[in-house]
């Protein structure tokens, strides 16, 4: 940062110097051989920074560059991944609620979702509670097997007690 700084300043002084002379060149062949000279000067400054230029160090900082931005991108798919994860649950248990909602049961459901390498997660299992008729809860577990996918096996029921 210190250089950008120093490069910066270095220019600015170059400038101001170069606007004063040519404020005070005499008119004519002389304002011309000095305007001539201070776009040099100017050119000389900005380019300045190139003759410390090391191909090597910017191999070095490319590289660090790319695993940082690597290792960011890997925690970016990560967090978006949990985050895809908690919402399918959250909207699989509603979708589940609401048809329990519409069978007249009183319920309680955890989804649980899993994924395959590289794919979206999806309701593997299904653990919960009810209460209500056993012909509505019996529909309820067809539903879920023929609209989510999730066998009866996976899908684990208890009555509420009371």
């Amino acid at each position: 940062m210190e250089v950008l700084k120093t490069w910066i300043l270095g220019i600015t002084a170059a400038s101001i110097i170069v606007s004063a002379a040519a404020a005070i060149a005499p008119q004519g062949h002389m304002r011309s051989i000095v305007r001539f000279i201070g776009g040099l000067v100017l050119f000389i400054s900005v380019i300045s920074p190139l003759k410390d230029f090391n191909l090597e160090d910017m191999a070095f900082y490319q590289a660090q560059y790319r695993a940082e931005y690597e290792d960011y991108e890997e925690k970016l798919i990560f967090n978006s991944s949990a985050q895809i994860k908690l919402i399918i649950e959250d909207r699989t248990r509603t979708y589940i609620l609401q048809k329990a909602d519409s069978l007249q049961l009183d319920c309680d459901v955890t989804v649980i979702t899993k994924a395959a390498k590289d794919a979206y997660p999806y309701p593997a299992e299904i653990t919960g509670t009810y209460s209500g008729a056993e012909s509505a809860a019996e529909e309820l577990k067809r539903f879920i097997e023929s609209e989510l996918g999730v066998p009866k096996e996976k899908q684990k029921w208890n009555e509420k007690d009371g």
